[in-house]
């Protein structure tokens, strides 16, 4: 701070010696008059007086010399301020900023004063600094959110969704597990991620006989599904085998549907008997055909082969 305080008091000092200055040179370039009337110590007063001023400045605070040079190069006459900006070190900007306009000069004093209150901050920055300043804030990049407005859109993708599944049809050797039916999406978060839908529904699961004497059994199932998006599907749109046994049902056209509508599917199947007991699972999706994009369901069936 008392660094700051001795260039600022250095520079206070040189802005007084160049107001005396300009009033000098100014009373040099007015015509000789008449002897005045005043006092022949006239002269030794204002000495006296300037000596007092630059005595003061000495208790003056950082600030508050500021504020005193700012005021002398807003000064009304011209002569002042080209005087006092021509003290500081970086007059060179400030005599091109404060050259007077043509009616300057010719304004009222009152009419002369900024429009605009200087700041507080104001105060703290060079003219370099403003200039700085005003460069960054040029340069500084655009705010993340108008960055994101300006990002296009991405186009809507078709959709669908399991809505609704009714009750199997079974032949008389197959047992459904009623409460098995219904959507899984939680339980296979994983085989959802890898490909790529975003809903796993259990059409149901049967207990099927080992035995071969009985031969295939059928099975029926009916799913409700809905275009749940904002575009039409494709006239490719299917419903495909993606892992397990077929059961006879490995693909079916679905074609476009228009969003907000509905679509009943049904599969007809025949599950043929098994050695030894085990489990097994059928996935189908649906999907387009043209390019293999998911739009949402896979839909499962769990056969359950149990020994007589």
């Amino acid at each position: 701070f008392e660094e700051v305080a001795e260039n600022a008091i250095a520079v206070a000092g040189a802005a007084v010696g160049g107001v005396e200055a300009a009033e000098a040179k100014k009373r040099d370039a007015q015509p000789e008059e008449e002897p005045s009337d005043s006092p022949a110590g006239a002269s030794s007063v204002d000495d006296a007086a300037v000596a007092e001023a630059l005595a003061a400045i000495e208790t003056l605070s950082a600030d508050d010399l500021k504020r005193m040079v700012t005021s002398l190069l807003q000064h009304k006459d011209s002569a002042v301020r080209a005087a006092v900006a021509s003290t500081l070190p970086f007059h060179a900007p400030i005599l091109s900023a404060l050259q007077p306009s043509a009616d300057m000069d010719e304004r009222p004093p009152e009419d002369q004063a900024s429009e605009q209150a200087p700041t507080d901050g104001s105060w703290d920055l060079t003219p370099e600094e403003a200039l700085e300043e005003e460069a960054a804030k040029l340069d500084a990049p655009v705010p993340e959110t108008v960055q994101e407005h300006a990002k296009p859109e991405p186009a809507a993708q078709p959709s669908a969704k399991v809505v609704g599944v009714a009750p199997l049809i079974v032949g008389i050797e197959v047992q459904e597990d009623v409460g098995a039916r219904g959507d899984i999406s939680a339980e296979l978060a994983a085989v959802l991620a890898s490909a790529g839908a975003s809903q796993a529904f259990r059409i149901g699961r049967v207990g099927v006989p080992t035995s071969t004497c009985t031969g295939d059994v059928p099975v029926c199932a009916k799913v409700v599904v809905k275009n749940d998006g904002a575009v039409p599907w494709p006239d490719t749109a299917c419903l495909a085998l993606v892992a397990g046994e077929s059961w006879g049902f490995e693909h079916l056209p679905l074609g476009p549907l228009r969003p907000g509508e509905h679509a009943e599917i049904v599969m007809d199947l025949m599950l043929a008997p098994k050695e030894p007991p085990g489990t097994t699972r059928s996935t189908w999706a649906i999907m387009d055909a043209a390019c293999g994009a998911s739009l949402g369901p896979l839909l499962i069936l769990e056969a359950v082969w149990v020994a007589e």
